[in-house]
């Protein structure tokens, strides 16, 4: 019907939903078995005639295989669940205490904070590797992805139980929604509280070498040879303290407007440069090279911070991630950074 030849068609499903063909429709049975089993206390028969399966014992058989549970523990299992919005506003159905999380995102430290258990105790990056194959093989209890791509939501959520996440949201909202997803309230505050605390001991000691008004800027390039100014996100958010240093002008436009980085030209960098420059070093091979070039470019040269020294290459994966564990390791980090030129 669909016009394709069957192996190239079966071939092509699996691609766009990480299963075969009868896999996926006995997925979207088992999906609907579970809304039964939430729904009625209705015998196991009657469910899995509902949805499509004759025989009750091979019903169960692929529903243990799907979800690692026989039916009975699945209903169960329910009533240890509770029901959270997550940041698209799907309420969502999670495990009171997950042991299989599954992260796709840049602020996976967000949890470790908190002490939520990560699968293999690593993240996925949400752009390139979030596979619905992987994660179907890797038979999670819940999955976390920072994105707002509804469709790739659908596909997860047939998966496991599927929150949104919002890595550009600040520090301090995506805390303490974590902690209400996971009963995690106090620990948030508490983790929250401990941290507002470090950072303003942090810029009161190294924030008194600072001039008044001094002001600072991160830059990196990206997707190739992009290069971009950031606003609230990485390494941005921690510098522009009250203690510590201020936004150029033109970054200040960026912030009030919210924006997480703004995409610029080398020839625009001298009106996005502040007095101390953060410079990021990206992992992406073709990055780099942008990166070195803009190094040796005039425009760069002829900057005020790169005369006077002012000029911090960083490796990006090390100082560019906002999560809160990052943050956490940068308060030790940053004023042994800057000791040098802060006397």
């Amino acid at each position: 019907m669909a016009g394709i030849r069957p192996a190239l068609y079966t071939t092509m499903f699996r691609e766009r939903t990480g299963h075969k063909p009868l896999d996926y429709i006995n997925h979207v049975r088992i999906q609907h078995a579970k809304e039964w089993l939430r729904k009625t206390d209705a015998p196991l028969r009657d469910i899995a005639g509902r949805v499509g399966f004759k025989d009750e014992y091979y019903f169960s058989r692929r529903f243990r295989q799907i979800t690692g549970l026989s039916p009975r523990q699945y209903d169960r299992s329910i009533q240890q669940q509770m029901m959270v919005k997550d940041w698209l506003g799907h309420d969502v159905h999670i495990p009171a205490n997950p042991e299989r999380v599954l992260f796709f995102g840049h602020t996976a430290g967000d949890l470790r904070v908190l002490g939520i258990p990560l699968l293999g105790e690593q993240a996925y990056d949400p752009v390139a590797h979030m596979n619905v194959e992987t994660a179907s093989r890797l038979k999670p209890d819940l999955i976390i992805m920072d994105s707002e791509d509804e469709e790739q939501y659908e596909l997860l959520s047939r998966i496991a139980p599927t929150l949104a996440y919002n890595s550009h949201a600040s520090l301090h909202e995506r805390l303490t929604r974590a902690g209400s997803w996971f009963g995690r309230q106090n620990k948030a505050k508490r983790w929250l509280s401990s941290y507002e605390k470090q950072l303003v001991h942090m810029w009161k000691k190294i924030g008194k070498a600072i001039p008044l008004g001094e002001t600072a800027s991160v830059l990196t390039y990206h997707r190739g040879a992009r290069l971009f100014v950031m606003g609230n996100i990485g390494l941005a958010p921690l510098l522009y303290h009250p203690l510590g240093f201020r936004p150029v002008h033109k970054v200040q436009e960026a912030l009030a407007a919210g924006r997480a980085y703004k995409e610029i030209s080398a020839d625009e960098v001298h009106e996005y440069a502040g007095d101390y420059l953060f410079l990021m070093l990206p992992q992406e091979r073709a990055a780099r090279h942008a990166t070195e070039r803009l190094l040796q470019s005039p425009e760069w040269r002829n900057l005020t911070a790169v005369e006077q020294g002012r000029v911090y290459p960083l490796e990006e994966l090390a100082w560019n991630s906002g999560d809160a564990q990052t943050y956490e390791q940068l308060l030790g980090k940053l004023p042994d950074l800057l000791y040098n030129h802060l006397q």
